[in-house]
């Protein structure tokens, strides 16, 4: 088992022209890429990424953290949810010139303990994960359209971001307590 912190993006009012989709699922790719994040699957118009596994990423890794790895995949996660905000802002700004409608997702991160590896048969293996920690983040992501926002993160997320040396000066605030289907205790959740 390792730790990692996962991502999934879900799509609410998806455009329906292929060119449109598949222009968003590249900017998305470009964001989590660039924070050394993987994307294992496309799941309809969904994302599922994970950040700090298969292999811990040295440029995943500050001088500042160095040896802190559960910090640094939780906040390479955020900074990706902020940078595919700012992109999907501007693609819509696009979609509206062309009369697409515009596109809206929303993001679920959560952080914990997966099983990383390749998972199957003999007749169909893939690199994956699963896990509470998995199941947990679509979830949360799906959660995003009860509480009206395009982010939710975990409590155990935040923890590992909000660091008195933390890079990252977050202003997150508290939406609630949900009960997560499959899961014993609530999750406390975030948004911006």
């Amino acid at each position: 088992m390792l730790v990692a912190s996962i991502m999934f993006k879900m799509a609410s009012g998806f455009c329906f022209k292929m060119k449109s989709r598949v222009t968003t699922f590249i900017a998305m790719e470009k964001c989590i890429t660039a924070n050394n994040g993987i994307i294992n699957k496309y799941i309809g118009d969904a994302i599922m990424a994970i950040f700090g596994s298969p292999i811990q990423s040295e440029n995943c890794m500050t001088h500042k953290h160095k040896n802190n790895h559960e910090k640094n995949h939780a906040v390479a996660s955020y900074k990706a949810s902020l940078e595919m905000k700012r992109a999907l802002a501007e693609l819509n700004k696009s979609f509206a010139e062309k009369n697409i409608p515009p596109f809206d997702f929303g993001i679920g991160l959560h952080s914990g303990e997966v099983l990383a590896g390749n998972i199957g048969t003999e007749n169909r293996m893939e690199y994956t994960i699963i896990g509470d920690t998995v199941n947990t983040a679509s979830r949360i992501g799906a959660l995003c359209k009860t509480y009206k926002t395009d982010l939710l993160l975990s409590e155990s997320t935040l923890k590992k971001i909000e660091q008195p040396d933390s890079e990252l000066k977050l202003s997150l605030k508290f939406v609630g307590e949900s009960e997560i289907r499959g899961r014993v205790e609530s999750v406390k959740l975030y948004t911006w």
